[in-house]
């Protein structure tokens, strides 16, 4: 589902019937500058991406859900000729990165960043999430 910077996304309870995540990419950051001591590797590019989380009452199955959607394994990246890629953990900003939390409590807001390493400057940044009830499911962000 192809989604806008600023625009909210979500997944319902395993049930279906509530929709117990909201998030929101606000921010995608291309290249921004690594903290001393860090870069990127040779030929790629890092994502700096602004998020925030909304939660509602979550069953232990909603959190795996959450966990599973909101990290840096779950996104991958349509180059413009195209072919899409996996993205991987960026280390530019390792220690300026306002992390998001390991562990999501039900009825809580949260705002952090994560940061991703891509081959391409411009492209799609698709999410493409693990376990959601929905096969087929995910969200597109141009940068």
């Amino acid at each position: 589902m192809p989604k806008k910077l600023g625009e909210t996304a979500g997944f319902t309870s395993q049930d279906g019937k509530t929709q117990v995540v909201t998030f929101t990419i606000d921010k995608i950051t291309v290249d921004p500058k690594c903290d001393p001591y860090m870069k990127p590797e040779a030929g790629k590019h890092t994502l700096l991406l602004d998020i925030r989380v909304a939660t509602k009452q979550l069953s232990p199955d909603d959190a795996i859900q959450l966990g599973g959607t909101i990290n840096p394994f779950a996104f991958q990246v349509v180059t413009p000729d195209g072919v899409t890629t996996p993205a991987e953990l960026g280390m530019c900003k390792s220690s300026s990165l306002k992390a998001l939390p390991n562990n999501w409590a039900s009825n809580s807001k949260y705002t952090g960043q994560l940061e991703l390493q891509v081959a391409t400057k411009n492209g799609v940044l698709a999410l493409i999430p693990g376990g959601l009830t929905n096969a087929g499911g995910g969200w597109e962000w141009n940068y």
